[in-house]
């Protein structure tokens, strides 16, 4: 029995760039460092697998130059040093499966996949929420924290200013069923 809130089996969905937010917070010495964006793009196909989860293959993708924290001066740099935009000008997960989260906990999941940041993908996994909408749309909620580190990210501490080793990643993407899904 597929449980509530999920995939529907063998449906392709599509991100709806309308409903797609991608945002982070970045720790630093006497604040916290907030930054997002809504431009994000992908498919994903979900297939049931014989354990309780589902199989994905698709691909989301952020848009590197679009990050914004609301401070230009940052964001120059963010883009050129630290996310290289240039060279790497996306931001991509490919999801793999989506799992049962908590038990009896409906709607919670763990989504697993790869995520590349300046050319260097790793596996991540992240508690996400799934609530169905209407049209057969499915609303996927959550975050994760990240070494900025482990992407090849240069530290941005400077002077005082120190870094946390981590950011906390979320978003929030409602995935639209393609017409034509059989």
């Amino acid at each position: 029995m597929v449980p509530a809130s999920a995939p529907e089996p063998g449906l392709l969905y599509r991100v709806d760039p309308g409903n797609a937010q991608v945002s982070f917070d970045l720790r630093a010495t006497g604040h916290t460092v907030h930054g997002q964006t809504d431009h994000v793009t992908g498919q994903v196909r979900a297939a049931k697998t014989e354990e309780a989860g589902w199989e994905l293959e698709g691909e989301v993708r952020v848009t590197a130059a679009s990050l914004e924290t609301g401070n230009q001066r940052r964001d120059r740099k963010m883009r050129k040093t630290s996310l290289v935009v240039e060279s790497h000008p996306e931001i991509v997960f490919v999801p793999k499966v989506l799992l049962p989260g908590k038990a009896g906990e409906e709607g919670s999941f763990i989504l697993g996949g790869a995520l590349t940041i300046r050319g260097i993908t790793l596996p991540v996994t992240i508690p996400v929420s799934v609530e169905e909408r209407d049209g057969g749309r499915l609303r996927v909620a959550g975050g994760t924290d990240l070494r900025w580190a482990d992407y090849g990210v240069p530290n941005p501490s400077f002077l005082f200013l120190r870094v946390r080793p981590t950011l906390r990643i979320r978003f929030q993407v409602d995935w639209v069923p393609e017409e034509g899904n059989s």
